[in-house]
């Protein structure tokens, strides 16, 4: 799952070969739906600045190393990844995401109808607006919805974030809960990729976002929670390319989570 879009064209076959159903690699009714910035993108995952300090991040990203994936692969569970680089659940760091998550978690592909592209593919982005592309949760029913986002909110915030923000990022989280069936849970996860690299201790912005989120939720009745990353637990997790996490800190992510999903879940 490389950088840009992908279109699958199909298959093609020696001339007698056989395709075979293979076993499913998830369990029936494990369904996670992650959103995130390019940190779940995996940008930059796999290369590092540690040999080669320019390295491209765009070239270097890859989901399949992301910890979404590594986590439902740790969890056996089917999933839906839906992340942008640069984007916020209420603003972008930079123009390069086609609106914000709180908008694009109700759509497939992420790309609106006349977008720009501002990002290093080419060719025009497809019309995405429109009832095909709408993304049905009644289709996909998750077990839990894993969210990572808000350093894209939080840049440039001073330390503490004023009660305005918090409130509305707070909005925002309860609104996305909404599209699904009460009681579903919902896991804000802080960190550990924050600046300032690499040594950070506390979460700040990102802690008064996801705090003030848990309250307004639960107090609307959904089942909101937070998960905060141990500071350090993912060793290189600013020495990708463009100062992302490497692979193996993804990895961490992953395997720092898995055990506080398994146990909310009772997997």
């Amino acid at each position: 799952m490389p950088f840009g879009p992908s279109l699958f064209q199909g298959l093609l076959l020696d001339e007698h070969a056989v395709v075979r159903a293979a076993p499913l690699p998830w369990l029936p009714e494990r369904r996670l739906e992650i959103f995130g910035d390019s940190i779940t993108c995996c940008f930059g995952c796999t290369g590092t600045i540690r040999e080669d300090p320019k390295c491209d991040g765009v070239a270097a990203e890859d989901a399949w190393f992301s910890w979404g994936s590594v986590i439902a692969r740790n969890l056996r569970a089917e999933y839906h990844l839906q992340a942008w680089s640069a984007i916020g659940l209420l603003n972008d760091a930079t123009p390069f995401s086609p609106g914000v998550m709180e908008t694009m978690v109700g759509r497939t592909l992420g790309a609106r109808c006349g977008d720009t592209p501002t990002t290093p593919w080419s060719g025009a982005i497809p019309c995405s607006d429109t009832a095909a592309n709408t993304w049905n949760v009644a289709n996909f029913p998750p077990s839990a919805v894993l969210v990572n986002l808000g350093v894209n909110d939080g840049l440039g915030l001073p330390p503490k974030a004023s009660k305005s923000n918090a409130t509305q990022w707070a909005v925002a989280v309860s609104s996305v809960a909404a599209r699904y069936e009460k009681g579903t849970p919902i896991v804000l996860t802080v960190g550990p990729w924050l600046p300032p690299w690499p040594k950070t201790t506390g979460c700040g912005v990102l802690c008064n976002f996801s705090r003030a989120a848990v309250a307004h939720g639960r107090a609307l009745g959904y089942n909101v929670s937070m998960f905060r990353y141990k500071a350090g637990s993912a060793e290189r997790n600013h020495t990708g390319c463009g100062n992302h996490p490497e692979a193996s800190a993804q990895q961490d992510m992953a395997d720092e989570l898995t055990p506080f999903v398994k146990s909310l879940l009772g997997w």
